[in-house]
C-alpha cells in the first residue's frame, strides 16, 4: 500500500510550493504526490521538477463530476494519505453589488463546498499521524466589506478546520487552518482592487509562498489547528479578539482610503 500526498490548487502559488516542499521530504517520505488543478499543462510541467512520482488530475473542483477520475483512483488503489492540502481557492476584491452572482457562487463552490468534499472523500484513506492542511486567510478573522463573500468563505474554512481537528483527535489525525496575510502569488491578478481591499492587504505587508508553506508544515507537524506565518497576521488575529467588529471595519475603511503603496515604498527607500 503506497503512501501519498494530495494537493489541490497545485498548478501555481501556495499549492505549487506545497508540492516542492513535500517533494523535498519535509513531511517524511511519500511514494507519490497526487496533484489536482484545472490547468493540466502546468501540472504536467511539474513532473520534470520533482523527485517523487506525480500523478496529475485535471479538474475544476467547482464541478463535482470532474473529480470522478480522482475518486475512482482512490477506491481502486486504496492508498495511505499522509497529508491532504486543500490549497485551491480564489477571491475578488469587489462589493457584492458590483460582482456577478456567478462569481459569488463560484467562490463559495471552490472555497467552501469543494474543500468540504475533499476532506470528506479523503477521510477513509487517512491513517494515524495523517495531516489535513486547509488554506484559509487572515480575512477569516473579521468581516471584510469589499470582499464579503471571500472573507466569509475563509471564516468557514477556519471554523470547519478547528471543529474537524477536534473530531479527529482520538484517531490522531490533525487539521491545520493556514491564515496568511497577503502572499506574493498570482492571486491579486484575479482579485483586482475595485473596492480598495488590496490597500488593506498591502498595509500589512506581503509575504512569500515559501514562508507560508514552511510555517504551515511545521505547525501541522506540531499538531496545531492554526498557522499564522507573519507577525502582522497575529496582530490582526488578536485585534479581532480585542476590538468589536465595527472598530475593525472602521480601521479597514481608514486603510482603504489612506494607504498608498507608492508612498509606502518611497518611505521605505528613504
Amino acid at each position: 500500500m503506497k503512501n501519498i500526498a494530495i494537493i489541490t490548487g497545485a498548478s501555481s502559488g501556495i499549492g505549487k510550493e506545497f508540492v516542492r516542499q513535500i517533494d523535498g521530504g519535509y513531511v517524511g517520505k511519500v511514494d507519490e504526490i497526487w496533484v489536482i488543478a484545472r490547468n493540466s499543462e502546468k501540472l504536467e510541467a511539474l513532473k520534470g521538477n520533482t523527485f517523487s512520482k506525480l500523478r496529475v488530475f485535471s479538474a475544476d473542483l467547482a464541478i463535482e463530476d470532474e473529480l470522478s477520475d480522482f475518486l475512482t483512483a482512490l477506491k481502486e488503489e486504496n492508498p495511505r494519505v499522509q497529508v491532504l492540502v486543500n490549497s485551491a481557492g480564489w477571491g475578488k476584491f469587489s462589493d457584492v453589488s458590483n460582482s456577478s452572482l456567478a462569481e459569488l457562487e463560484n467562490m463559495v463552490d471552490v472555497n467552501v463546498q469543494a474543500l468540504v468534499e475533499m476532506c470528506y472523500q479523503v477521510l477513509p484513506y487517512l491513517v494515524r499521524g495523517s495531516k489535513i492542511i486547509n488554506i484559509s486567510s487572515s480575512a477569516a478573522f473579521m468581516p471584510l466589506p469589499g470582499s464579503a463573500v471571500y472573507a466569509a468563505s475563509k471564516a468557514f474554512v477556519l471554523s470547519f478546520s478547528r471543529a474537524l481537528n477536534h473530531e479527529l483527535k482520538d484517531v490522531d489525525i490533525t487539521v491545520t487552518a493556514v491564515c496568511p496575510t497577503g502572499v506574493r502569488t498570482n492571486f491579486f491578478n484575479k482579485a483586482g482592487n475595485q473596492s480598495g481591499v488590496k490597500n488593506i492587504v498591502d498595509s500589512f505587508g506581503i509575504t512569500d509562498a515559501f514562508t507560508v508553506v514552511r510555517e504551515a508544515l511545521e505547525d501541522a507537524e506540531q499538531g496545531k489547528d492554526l498557522s499564522i506565518p507573519t507577525l502582522s497576521g497575529w496582530l490582526m488575529y488578536y485585534s479581532s479578539k480585542l476590538l468589536p467588529y465595527q472598530a475593525m471595519m472602521a480601521i479597514q475603511d481608514y486603510l482603504k482610503n489612506n494607504y498608498s503603496e507608492e508612498e509606502n515604498t518611497s518611505a521605505a527607500q528613504a
